[in-house]
């Protein structure tokens, strides 16, 4: 058997909310402004952003329920404010308000709803690939091969986005070469083609896909 590389998610900071279904636009630099504004050069008609409605969660489902209060400013954009754990290990400590902006979709029948990216936080999962094939070319000491697998992995919170799964299934196709050293022990390079996604176990199903290069060492051990 032999180990490949796995993939991995990168938890950056919340930068702002993603508006699936939206509009091509822009802020447009140095356009008049009215009404309120901030140092960011960002206008409030209507007054600031405001905070959700209704008390502070204290849970991850409170936070995924968040009544957001949206406020008009920049040229057709609606800006908010977001709670956000500290510690999404401990949703009931310490929180912080995350201003975010959006730009509404013009046909409203074709929206699909605001989608938030990149929560904060370290994910951690596990899972496996129980069902894998490898074909060989030839039978000299260098064999082109083609392989797939399939299996699953499971995460401590909603993978990649909030909305979406924490099962997720795990698909890989690649090809590379293997070189036979000696009997039984083998060096494997090759490339693989990684998908990740819920196959719409959830309202959300976005996905991962990467590509991998990798290296490894296999041995089998015979019968005694």
């Amino acid at each position: 058997m032999s180990l490949g590389p796995i993939a991995f998610l990168s938890p950056w900071l919340l930068a702002g909310l993603l508006a699936t279904g939206c509009s091509p636009g822009a802020l447009t630099p140095g356009a008049p402004q009215q009404g309120s504004s901030s140092s960011a050069g960002i206008s409030y008609p209507d007054g600031p952003p405001l905070g959700p409605a209704g008390p502070s969660p204290v849970t991850l489902a409170g936070y995924d329920a968040q009544k957001l209060r949206w406020r008009p400013c920049n040229h057709g954009f609606q800006c908010t404010r977001l709670l956000v754990p500290f510690d999404y290990q401990r949703p009931g400590w310490r929180r912080f308000s995350l201003p975010v902006i959006r730009l509404p979709a013009t046909s409203p029948r074709t929206r699909i709803g605001s989608l938030v990216v990149n929560p904060g936080g370290t994910v951690y999962g596990a899972g496996a690939n129980p069902l894998g094939v490898q074909g060989n070319i030839g039978n000299r000491r260098i064999q082109p091969f083609a392989s797939g697998s399939l299996g699953f992995l499971y995460f401590t919170r909603q993978v990649p986005v909030v909305g979406s799964s924490q099962f997720n299934y795990n698909i890989t196709i690649g090809f590379g070469m293997q070189f036979l050293l000696r009997s039984k022990r083998s060096v494997s390079v090759g490339w693989k083609y990684h998908h990740l996604s819920n196959n719409y176990q959830a309202r959300l199903n976005p996905g991962i896909d990467s590509g991998v290069f990798y290296a490894s060492f296999s041995l089998v051990r015979g019968k005694r």
